[in-house]
């Protein structure tokens, strides 16, 4: 039996995230240029994802990184769907 092996990539994790719920691109584009499965901090397929929840997971991470202009993008994209 195939062992599969798993390595887990926070930043990869929510910059796709990030790409997606921004609609910057969508799985298929994520997927197509890279070998890796996707992983995700939300279910794409599910509507709930659109919560607030999602985007304030995304906002703190990226002030931890740094990223302020992404921080308002989402700041933004939260208070469209709120």
């Amino acid at each position: 039996m195939e062992e599969f092996e798993f390595e887990f990539d926070e930043d990869k994790m929510m910059e796709d995230s990030y790409q997606i719920l921004t609609g910057r691109k969508t799985q298929e584009q994520i997927l197509s240029n890279d070998q890796r499965d996707l992983v995700l901090i939300f279910n794409p397929n599910k509507e709930y994802y659109l919560k607030a929840q999602c985007y304030d997971d995304l906002i703190e991470y990226f002030i931890s990184t740094e990223e302020y202009e992404k921080c308002e993008e989402l700041l933004y994209l939260k208070n469209e769907i709120v």
